[in-house]
């Protein structure tokens, strides 16, 4: 197109040349066709993008990440001129299609119409738009095109996909989680040892505390952990929406898969993410989780490793059997609360969500500490947790 006006200006600067020097009828005819050519043009696109009628139409607005739903266009030129070409631009960068919609340009006659059907689905949670960007019309002789924008957007909210476990690999040999028909817990006996920082406080026995002079803990004879807790690393490592949106889809994926197993087998669990928790017991809990996953914020100011710092040192963390982080990057700290939690007897899962080398924690893994690195590409169902 460039290259066509580069064209038709050195054509027009000509005939101003004839005019200027030889005159007449026929040199200023052409002038002033060479000069009215591109007005029409413009005139033109105009009419185009007034006569041209799109609609797309999306089966649903509220999606799960690779549901495969209808998604339809249709374009009609309903003036009573011929439109020569036009075109979409299409917002497609999360979106797999079945049938990718046809690039080339179409032309229609006076009360023409294409209609596109296809499916699509949405790789990953989110809330964004697609379907149709821009409409793109151009005119006769190519010189000039002019976009504008479809009326009606598809803004669609998108949640993250449910992957039906058949086990969880790394807790496998754990064989008493709790259950629906798991006993009801004993009574805890009066044997205590040392306080060991993370320790729920209601535990500490504080006779035998005053008579030692150093804090106790009751040791539960007869009862077993069976709390399962949940992390998720809620940070926000990026502001570019190609590097968040597959990261924070992999990592919420990752976390509702894993609910979604325990809540199946009648396995309570405690999910925490920032500030926020939520107690998943019944299928009805982990519905409302579910729906909870679209808004889930990642912020720059949250972090992963402060977080289970302060859960460890609350005690909340001590009443479990396993607990299982979600992240996107290890540490020094992270490894060091997984350490002490591995030392009551508690197993230990961290799933770190990346694309980078972490073989190089894996001197931290032991019998009760478990690090299992994903990608943002990992298939949940054909690889596991």
């Amino acid at each position: 197109m460039k290259r066509r006006k580069l064209i038709f200006g050195a054509i027009w600067l000509l005939s101003l040349v004839v005019i200027s020097f030889f005159g007449g009828a026929v040199s200023y005819g052409f002038f002033f066709a060479m000069t009215l050519l591109p007005i029409t043009s413009l005139i033109y696109l105009l009419y185009a993008h007034l006569v041209l009628k799109v609609q797309q139409s999306l089966d649903a607005l509220e999606l799960v990440g690779g549901q495969e739903v209808p998604y339809s266009y249709r374009i009609k030129n309903e003036g009573r001129l011929g439109i020569t070409s036009v075109r979409f631009e299409m917002y497609d960068e999360y979106v797999d299609w079945r049938e990718s919609p046809k690039r080339e340009e179409y032309e229609l006659m006076p009360e023409d119409e294409f209609v596109f059907t296809t499916m699509l689905s949405c790789k990953y949670r989110g809330e964004y738009e697609l379907g149709i960007r821009k409409i793109v019309a151009t005119d006769l002789l190519r010189l000039f095109c002019k976009e504008k924008t479809i009326g009606r957007i598809l803004r669609v909210k998108v949640r993250p996909k449910i992957v039906n476990l058949n086990e969880i690999k790394a807790i496998s040999e754990i064989i008493t989680l709790q259950s629906e028909n798991a006993a009801e817990k004993t009574e805890p006996d009066a044997v205590v040892r040392d306080y060991v920082r993370g320790d729920s406080i209601k535990k500490v026995h504080w006779k035998a505390s005053a008579k030692t002079g150093e804090l106790k803990t009751r040791t539960d004879i007869g009862e077993v952990k069976k709390g399962i807790s949940i992390l998720l690393d809620i940070t926000s490592y990026s502001k570019e929406r190609a590097v968040y949106l597959p990261l924070e889809n992999k990592m919420l994926e990752v976390l509702v898969s894993l609910g979604y197993y325990f809540t199946t087998r009648h396995m309570p669990v405690s999910v925490f993410f920032g500030k926020e928790n939520s107690l998943i017991s019944s299928l009805q809990d982990f519905e409302n989780f579910y729906n909870k996953t679209e808004e889930i914020g990642f912020l720059p100011q949250e972090s992963f490793s402060v977080r289970l710092q302060e859960l460890f040192e609350s005690g909340i963390l001590s009443e479990s059997k396993v607990f299982l982080g979600i992240c996107h990057e290890l540490n020094e700290s992270i490894i060091g609360v997984a350490e002490q939690l591995a030392s009551m007897e508690m197993q230990v899962v961290l799933y770190v969500v990346t694309d980078e080398d972490i073989s190089q924690y894996s001197v931290y893994e032991s019998a009760n500490i478990k690090i299992i690195g994903l990608t943002t590409k990992t298939d949940l169902q054909q690889e596991g947790l």
